[in-house]
């Protein structure tokens, strides 16, 4: 297999191409996946003492007799060399769950230790065995020392993948580490994906006839989660990238730190717009160690508010389009956030944002950048009237910028800033005041650097909101008029964008960084 994990699928290809040999083609397995009706009472143990895991061979379907018999031979192969082996991944699923082979899998998993087979001889030795009983090598990956893979198969067409397992460590806890490739593999250092379970000892089981050894259970809990009893459906690609293979060490090779982590501040009413976007972009942070963190401020919480935003709640203060209240939720945020000394850069978002592009695209272009991001419009009315400066709220701040902002409410200079230009939102002989939220912060942070402001903050977009210089609100975007405006949405540097229906926002969200 291509993808360690086939309890879901495994497509085998490189660079977007199906691998076929004989004409057979690989294709991805789907994991609809059936469990067995639980075992007779006193059938728990043969005489041999090896578990009782399976079916009896005589009420097999033809696709269980063909890999079985796929198998049987490739035990034959490796018990004639000494080569110790068992099953593994989707193949050791099958057998603890379904007591056979997964209905819809497309190939056998086996695992060798490299402990047991370490030198250039022995893998030699398997190779030969493998091709003396009627199997064809596809493939070699990886090397001996480091991901090594070996992708065979059948005489009868059953593709049969054997891996390396390797002791070694990952963030100073000790792990047994196998290797995949292809696919979002190709984007990681030597194109690998490592995975990591916690060090395993194999059982003994009595699986179709024969006696294996296979992962224990504790194992596939650190493969597929807790829930691995669980018959899911995703293929190799999607299991990658969202979430459904467990063990993943994505960073292996580049550690990411653990210090270094986003703060997602939502200021919302009850929930956010487009729920679905957000699940789908935070689940695309892959990596081990959570990179991000959430805190939401609510007017309430009702039936449409998220579990995942209700989770990260906090106490809210109470608060009104244009006031400066507005202002003070956004500092109760960070100040929440503040308190965890890992978050470093701070986004303010609203429940009517979309995120343009995915979790690590992101992730790298806010992380990249050591200045806050603020978009001033030198031509806003507030500023023509007022003189201050206008700046949309909706923005990123690194921890400088995000300590300074709550001296708004912690200190007495803060506070005797505030008295003196609030009487500057509501200029002589004008019916409308200018809001706070839009005016307090820019000109805080510009009062306070003076001359190096430019140091510390860029004029850069961070949310898209489309204005008509009509209408006082921002326009809304139905799906044509998102095609229309897509190229300049992704192009304008923003990571957020605000204002969708649902259709549009569906099609646009994670999509700006799409190759075409």
């Amino acid at each position: 297999m291509s993808g360690i994990y086939h309890s879901a699928g495994s497509v085998r290809s490189h660079k977007g191409s199906v691998r076929s040999h004989k004409g057979s083609v690989r294709s991805q397995k789907s994991s609809v996946k059936s469990k067995s009706p639980p075992a007779k009472k006193g059938s728990a143990k043969k005489s041999t003492g090896s578990v009782v895991h399976s079916k009896s061979p005589a009420v097999l379907n033809v696709k269980e007799k063909k890999f079985n018999k796929a198998l049987v031979a490739a035990k034959k192969a490796l018990d004639s060399v000494g080569a110790k082996f068992h099953l593994h991944a989707g193949t050791a699923l099958g057998a603890h769950r379904e007591h056979s082979f997964i209905p819809h899998d497309h190939d056998i998993d086996l695992a060798v230790f490299y402990k047991d087979i370490d030198t250039p001889q022995k893998v030699k030795e398997i190779k030969e065995a493998m091709e003396e009983n009627g199997f064809e090598i596809v493939s070699k990956l990886g090397s001996l020392k480091r991901g090594h893979e070996f992708q065979f198969e059948y005489k009868n067409g059953v593709p049969l993948d054997i891996f390396w397992v390797y002791e070694g460590e990952y963030r100073n806890k000790p792990y047994h580490l196998i290797s995949s490739y292809y696919g979002a593999c190709d984007d990681l250092k030597h194109q690998t994906c490592v995975w990591g379970y916690r060090p395993y000892r194999v059982q003994t089981i009595s699986f179709l006839g024969h006696d294996y050894k296979v992962i224990p259970k504790k194992t596939l809990e650190d493969a597929y989660g807790k829930d691995w009893m669980i018959p899911k459906k995703f293929g190799y690609e999607e299991g990658l990238e969202e979430g459904g293979y467990k063990g993943f060490l994505k960073d292996y090779y580049q550690p990411r730190p653990t210090n270094n982590k986003i703060a997602f501040c939502f200021l919302l009413y009850d929930s956010v717009k487009h729920n679905e976007q957000w699940v789908k972009f935070f689940k695309g942070d892959r990596y081990p160690v959570t990179s991000y963190s959430i805190y939401s401020h609510l007017k309430m919480v009702t039936e449409k508010t998220p579990a995942w935003i209700s989770r990260h709640k906090i106490k809210s203060i109470k608060t009104g389009w244009c006031e400066e209240n507005l202002v003070f939720a956004w500092i109760k945020l960070l100040r929440k956030a503040l308190q965890d000394p890992d978050n470093q850069y701070f986004c303010i978002l609203s429940g009517e944002c979309i995120p343009l592009y995915t979790y690590d695209e992101t992730y790298e272009a806010i992380t990249g950048c050591k200045k806050s991001r603020v978009n001033i419009d030198k031509n806003a009315a507030a500023t023509i009237e007022t003189g201050l400066t206008y700046a949309d709220q909706w923005t990123v701040l690194t921890r400088r910028e995000a300590e300074l902002l709550i001296q708004l409410k912690t200190t007495e200079k803060g506070k005797a800033w505030i008295r003196e230009i609030r009487k500057k939102l509501c200029p002589e002989g004008n019916d409308v005041c200018f809001c706070p939220d839009e005016l307090y912060p820019i000109n805080w942070f510009q009062h306070i650097y003076g001359k190096k402001f430019d140091k510390y903050i860029v004029n850069q977009q961070t949310t898209f909101t489309y204005w008509d210089n009509v209408h006082t609100s921002p326009i809304r975007f139905n799906s044509v008029k998102m095609a229309e405006m897509k190229k300049k949405i992704c192009k304008s540097g923003s990571l957020f964008a605000r204002k969708f229906n649902s259709k549009a926002a569906r099609e646009l969200a994670l999509s700006c960084g799409q190759k075409k």
